[in-house]
């Protein structure tokens, strides 16, 4: 898997809507392709090195995750682009937003939403892939579906990056649970990781050699690959919890 560079056609930008601080839709230009739709965030650069790197690992390891892109900017600023999937997000595809928070629409739809995201057939993969980037910010508005295929984006407070604001947990295994899906989600989610491969994180290193040095994110996911089953194992009740009801 590569990631590409690209630039910003001019005066095709507009704010990506749904509450995504800082990201643009746009067109963008890039050799050996036609101009296309992307999404493009301006964050800072640990954010834009998070998300190409965690980008090239999940596609590396099977995701869907649309095509990345490094955006060269003026004043050699790079922000991160991808390329637009077309497709809402849950909220966007259920309607969410449009539902009083704590209404039983509401709760409804939620409860939909995180059953269908529990059993998207990628699921227990991104549930892996995120424990090993330590992703604590998988929602519904980064997971867009279109009623048959889905697509997994924002990575931006993965690699460490959510560790001072966000809350230790895995969104996935949490939605799988809520739903009354752990055992399964369990089971595939700790099956998919004795499927990855573990040369990946340092392949994505290679590709990212041409813009910074990602040693540090290499090690960081490494060191989690190698605790991986007991980390998922301890994000769902135990058989004895089940039964006790604790």
């Amino acid at each position: 898997m590569s990631i590409g560079w690209a630039t910003i056609v001019p005066g095709t930008e507009m704010p990506a809507g749904d509450g995504v601080t800082g990201a643009i839709r746009c067109i963008l230009a890039s050799s050996g392709r036609s101009n296309f739709a992307a999404i493009v965030k301006r964050d800072a650069i640990q954010q834009v090195v998070a998300e190409a790197f965690c980008a090239l690992l999940l596609r590396g390891w099977g995701a869907p995750v649309p095509d990345p892109y490094l955006v060269a900017e003026a004043n050699n600023n790079v922000a991160f682009g991808s390329a637009d999937a077309t497709y809402p997000n849950l909220n966007q595809r259920l309607g969410i937003a449009g539902f009083a928070i704590g209404s039983a629409e509401h709760k409804a739809a939620l409860e939909i939403a995180t059953r269908l995201a529990s059993q998207l057939p990628s699921a227990p993969l991104v549930a892996a892939a995120d424990e090993a980037i330590d992703n604590r910010d998988r929602n519904l508005g980064n997971i867009l579906w279109d009623g048959t295929n889905e697509a997994w984006i924002d990575h931006a407070f993965a690699l460490g990056n959510g560790a001072q604001h966000l809350d230790d947990v895995n969104k996935l295994c949490q939605m799988a649970i809520y739903s009354g899906l752990s055992e399964e989600m369990r089971s595939a989610s700790t099956a998919q990781w004795l499927l990855m491969d573990r040369d990946r994180p340092e392949n994505a290193k290679k590709e990212l050699d041409v813009f910074t040095d990602t040693s540090i994110q290499v090690r960081f996911v490494t060191d989690r690959l190698n605790q991986l089953g007991m980390r998922l194992l301890a994000r769902f009740p135990t058989p004895q919890d089940l039964l006790s009801g604790q």
